[in-house]
């Protein structure tokens, strides 16, 4: 919740940036695509860290959950995998001392893919970025909300996918 307020905070100030890149496959259905198993999240990065990924997989999980449209379930009729792409922390004192510059950025890209059981049919592929790149010591602690932001950003183009009907 703290990490949601610092958000709220950095993205007024204007410190932080999303963005998502959407590919929809099939349309969304609520009676077959609403129960998600949520499998661990990779990391494709050179330097796996267990501990990221699992905080990946946490924020994917709670994102989905808070939507209101979707339900995390062991054994799902769909079945979400994730990626995290990229994951750099970065320096708010470096930020700080340089303004100007986009030296040391955090930021955290993940992709998140939904396909449906039986089957392995891809509904929708989502990627989301979310950056801290400029900015002061008002965005210490971006490297602990950087990654459910990022995740919130797939989550909010889950949530318009199934409310459209999986139209693109």
């Amino acid at each position: 919740m703290a990490g949601h307020a610092l958000l709220v905070l950095a993205c007024i100030a204007g410190a932080c940036a999303t963005e998502s890149n959407v590919q929809t496959e099939h349309a969304y259905s609520p009676e077959r695509h609403r129960r998600i198993s949520v499998d661990p999240c990779r990391s494709r990065m050179a330097d796996r860290d267990p501990k990221l990924e699992a905080k990946a997989t946490q924020a994917l999980e709670s994102e989905l959950a808070g939507s209101g449209v979707f339900e995390i379930v062991q054994a799902g009729d769909v079945i979400a995998t994730c990626d995290l792409e990229l994951f750099a922390e970065g320096n708010a004192f470096e930020r700080w001392l340089d303004p100007g510059s986009s030296s040391s950025p955090t930021i955290a890209q993940v992709a998140v893919t939904l396909w449906e059981q039986p089957g392995d049919r891809e509904l929708i592929s989502v990627r989301g970025k979310a950056a801290v790149r400029a900015g002061g010591l008002y965005t210490v602690g971006a490297d602990h909300y950087i990654l459910p932001t990022a995740m919130d950003e797939v989550v909010d183009q889950l949530v318009e996918w199934a409310k459209q009907g999986g139209e693109p």
